[in-house]
């Protein structure tokens, strides 16, 4: 599963967490970051088994133009 811990933030400016979004490798159904756990993948674990993800952030004209914007996003396997 995974979540984020916050918006980005870099100083006083902030981009919402919502704007970054996974999805499982193949890229169709994209899910947006929230605060809440998020179950990636269910099943029975394999040994050497790979989740891969991809995540793409949308940002807009209006936003702050800033270094360092930051968040964490967690990933635990259950």
């Amino acid at each position: 599963r995974t979540r984020g811990s916050g918006d980005f933030t870099s100083g006083p400016n902030t981009v919402p967490l919502g704007r970054l979004s996974w999805a499982l490798n193949d890229g169709v159904a994209w899910t947006p970051y929230t605060t809440v756990n998020a179950t990636i993948t269910t099943g029975v674990s394999t040994s050497g088994a790979a989740v891969n993800l991809d995540l793409k952030v949308r940002l807009d004209a209006a936003d702050v133009v800033a270094v360092g914007y930051t968040t964490n996003t967690i990933y635990e396997v259950i």
